[in-house]
């Protein structure tokens, strides 16, 4: 299935293709599952909320709100260009940003603290 996106750039007729494809799937689906002969039962899900996004947007057209199309970037281009940037490696970017690695100290605190709650109760 296509993005929110890509689904966007569509016109409207054939988002009302493409809707008409799905229920006629989603029916399909429903009678296979009712007599036992549906595979992966998790088709059915996904071809629900794929046909509700595509209603979505087809609703959302309808009503004249318009969201602009975000430009696609590959995954950690925006880590990548804030190292470069500063001068940074990624991990120092990311600490930066305030992103958390992990709290190894937090954890031991609180199993003390856990320790010590249940030496109290005794």
């Amino acid at each position: 299935m296509a993005t929110a996106n890509e689904l966007r750039q569509m016109s409207a007729e054939e988002l009302g293709r493409m809707a008409g494809e799905l229920r006629q799937n989603l029916f399909d689906l429903g009678l296979k599952h009712r007599t036992g002969h549906l595979e992966n039962s998790a088709q059915l899900g996904r071809t629900r909320r794929e046909l509700a996004r595509l209603l979505t947007l087809v609703r959302e057209s309808e009503l004249g709100i318009g969201r602009a199309v975000k430009a696609e970037e590959p995954k950690g281009a925006k880590k990548a260009a804030a190292a470069k940037k500063g001068g940074e490696s990624e991990g120092e970017a990311e600490k930066a940003a305030g992103k958390k690695r992990g709290a190894p100290k937090a954890k031991a605190e609180k199993a003390a603290a856990k320790g010590k709650a249940k030496k109290a109760k005794e």
